[in-house]
């Protein structure tokens, strides 16, 4: 991972464009069921929502979607990613009553030592941003409307925003800043008159937020129900877009259906060649990228891009969930997503998809498991595993 010096960082930044690189090939690993614990009688929700990765396991968090269904969700934890067998253990500490229908953990997180949870209610007051143990769910702290804001939309880990130090990112809803809570005890470290300006330019997509995730350097990535962003990060508290406009993040693509819905997983995919974005494609038709190009897309895919929305350069522009022979083809449209290295510093992609009750694994191999990939088939990479 790449380590961050903000000097230097701040002049490159300058320097950067959205110029594609060398694209390497993401590779289906595996496809893991989760409808024995995200069902209507689990307790842990009727469909499973949100995720997080820490290198070797995964968290997965749900949604309570009938009626009919136990008023509580919860995480499990998903282990035996790389080709299984895989063991799934319910967290009961996790565990989050009086539920309403529709409700869920909208988000997930993790930082070494820290998982974590954000609970959007429906209110101020009962909507909370929860740091918890990845061992056993146990409670570190939960802040109920933090900043006295309505956590909705997205939560992730910024590596860098607590002076150099890993804090709690959020965005509200018709706020342009991102937030930011102490990771140590949930403590106000940026709130909504000082935090990082994250509006996109030059296309104002708008700030009904529904995901965030950063890379190991701070830089942004923002789903909104119009489209996504990009931020160059410049500083502990600033972005600037691919353009060079401070205090703002690239319009990078722009949807032609806006939805103001969970579900709309974004990723930044670093050590791929070069930096590359991960979509979900929930309600999008076509989109348009921050140079005007339109292109058509199948929402029930994930989909990969230059850090400005383009195609230039990539070989492998979406993902269906049954290349290689591996699982079948994504039929919904609500997926979330989460990237980090393997053990082996392998880069990781988890797409958690809501209607099929499933995990998929995606990863880039090694050159000499690559080598033998196109031998033998994916079958290769499981057992070198």
């Amino acid at each position: 991972m790449k380590k961050v010096h903000w000097l230097s960082l701040a002049v490159v930044a300058l320097m950067v464009s959205a110029a594609p690189a060398a694209q390497s090939t993401l590779i289906h690993v595996s496809s893991i069921d989760l409808g024995n614990d995200f069902n209507g009688t689990s307790g842990y929700g009727d469909n499973p929502l949100s995720i997080a990765f820490d290198g070797t396991a995964a968290y997965v968090g749900g949604l309570r979607n009938t009626s009919d269904s136990p008023d509580t969700v919860g995480v499990v934890k998903v282990e035996g990613l790389f080709g299984g067998p895989a063991t799934i253990t319910p967290m009961p500490l996790t565990l989050v009553s009086g539920v309403a229908v529709t409700r869920g953990l909208d988000s997930l997180a993790y930082s070494p030592g820290a998982l974590i949870m954000h609970h959007d209610s429906g209110s101020t007051s009962t909507g909370f941003i929860s740091r918890r143990s990845p061992v056993d769910g146990a409670e570190a702290w939960t802040m109920y409307g933090p900043q006295g804001a309505r956590p909705l939309g997205a939560v992730g880990v910024d590596p860098v925003g607590d002076s150099g130090a890993p804090g709690v990112a959020y965005l509200v809803q018709g706020s342009g800043r991102r937030r930011l809570l102490s990771l140590a005890d949930g403590s106000n470290i940026y709130d909504g008159t000082n935090g990082g300006i994250i509006n996109t330019n030059p296309t104002v997509i708008g700030t009904s937020w529904r995901g965030v995730a950063f890379d190991s350097d701070g830089n942004i990535v923002l789903s909104d129900d119009n489209g996504i962003g990009y931020g160059q990060r410049i500083g502990v508290n600033q972005w600037q877009s691919l353009g060079g406009v401070a205090n703002a993040t690239s319009s990078s693509i722009v949807k032609d259906v806006a939805a103001n819905l969970v579900g709309q997983g974004v990723a930044i995919l670093e050590d791929a060649g070069s930096d590359l974005l991960a979509v979900s494609g929930r309600n999008m038709t076509t989109f348009t990228d921050l140079n005007g190009a339109v292109t058509s897309v199948v929402d029930t895919s994930v989909h990969i891009r230059n850090l400005d929305g383009s195609v230039t350069g990539l070989t492998q522009i979406e993902l269906t969930g049954d290349e290689n022979g591996i699982g079948t083809a994504w039929t919904g449209d609500i997926k979330n997503l989460a990237f980090g290295l393997d053990g082996a510093g392998l880069p990781t992609l988890l797409v958690v998809d809501f209607v099929g009750r499933r995990l998929d694994v995606y990863q880039v191999p090694e050159p000499a498991t690559l080598a033998l990939l196109a031998l033998g088939g994916a079958a290769v990479l499981r057992r070198r595993r």
